[in-house]
C-alpha cells in the first residue's frame, strides 16, 4: 500500500534548541514531522493501537495523530486519522499490517499498542506468515499501552477520554475523531457504567493510544543545557550535555529533507 506520509526535517530544529536553552525550556519538538499528502496536514507523530474482539463483538484498531500546529508543542491536539474493524482477528491483524504502510511505516508504527499476551499464538503464526511473503518488510508488533499494567486503567482512561474529548473553555477539543464514524458511534453508545473496556474494543484501542501517546509525548526532545561543576582545583568544568544524554548524538540539520515512505 502507498504511503500518504512525507517526513520532513527542517533545520529551524537548532535554533530552537538554541533559543530553549537560553530561556531554560527542557524541550523542544523532534527535528523531522509528518506531512499528510492527501490533506496537507502535519503530524508531530502517529500512534496505532489494537483491541481485540470479544464475543460477537468486532475487534478495533485506531491510528492517532499529533497535530502540529505551531500553537501547543507539549499538549498538541490529538486526531484520530484511520479506524479499521473486523470480527476476524486475522483479517483483523491483516488490515492493520497493510494500513500502517500508507501512514508512515517504518519510521512510524513501528508497533501498535494492545495487549501483547492475549492471542499471543495468533499474532506469532500471523507474523510466520508475513515472514514467507516476497516484500516482507518486518512483523507486526503489539506494544503494551501506558498505565494497562494499572488494575483501575479502565477508570483510568474512560476518565482522560471524556476529559479531552469535552470542549475547553477556548471552545476546541484535544481530541477529535475525524471521519471516523464507527468510532463515533462506538464512543456514542458506550453504556454509563463500563467495568473493564477490554469489553469494548473500539473505546479501548482508542485509549490505548491516546493514553500513551499522552504520557510519552513522542513529539518532543529533551534539551542538553549547559552546566557547570567544580573540580578538584575548585575550578568550573565546562559540561556540554547531561549525563544520561547522548554525547554523540549529532543533528545534521542541512536544509529541509523530506523522505516518502
Amino acid at each position: 500500500m502507498e504511503s500518504i506520509i512525507k517526513a520532513v526535517r527542517s533545520k529551524r530544529h537548532e535554533s530552537d534548541q538554541h533559543i530553549a536553552r537560553i530561556t531554560g525550556r527542557r524541550y523542544v519538538t523532534q527535528p523531522t514531522f509528518y506531512r499528510n499528502t492527501e490533506t496537507v496536514e502535519n503530524y508531530y507523530a502517529l500512534a496505532g493501537a489494537l483491541a481485540f474482539p470479544v464475543g460477537r463483538t468486532p475487534g478495533f484498531a485506531v491510528i492517532v495523530a499529533a497535530i502540529k500546529d505551531g500553537e501547543n508543542q507539549m499538549a498538541p491536539t490529538l486526531k484520530v486519522v484511520d479506524e479499521l474493524e473486523d470480527l476476524d482477528l486475522e483479517e483483523l491483524l491483516g488490515a492493520c499490517e497493510k494500513r500502517r504502510h500508507r501512514w508512515g511505516y517504518p519510521d512510524q508504527l513501528e508497533f501498535f499498542y494492545g495487549d501483547p499476551e492475549r492471542f499471543l499464538q495468533a499474532v506469532c503464526k500471523f507474523n510466520e506468515g508475513l515472514e514467507t511473503k516476497v516484500d516482507f518488510a518486518g512483523g507486526f508488533y503489539l506494544s503494551q499501552p501506558s498505565g494497562f499494567e494499572s488494575q483501575n486503567h479502565t477508570e483510568v482512561f474512560l476518565q482522560q477520554l471524556r476529559s479531552l474529548l469535552r470542549p475547553s473553555d477556548g471552545g476546541g477539543k484535544r481530541l477529535i475523531l475525524g471521519d471516523c464514524q464507527r468510532l463515533r458511534s462506538h464512543i456514542q453508545n458506550l453504556p454509563v457504567e463500563v467495568q473493564k473496556i477490554e469489553d469494548h474494543p473500539a473505546v479501548a484501542a482508542l485509549a490505548y493510544a491516546v493514553h500513551s501517546m499522552v504520557a510519552t509525548s513522542p513529539w518532543l526532545k529533551f534539551v542538553q543545557h549547559q552546566q557547570y561543576r567544580p573540580t578538584i582545583n575548585s575550578d568550573f568544568e565546562y559540561v556540554d550535555s547531561w549525563p544520561w544524554e547522548d554525547e554523540n548524538d549529532e543533528n545534521t540539520d542541512d536544509g529541509l529533507v523530506e523522505t516518502f515512505y
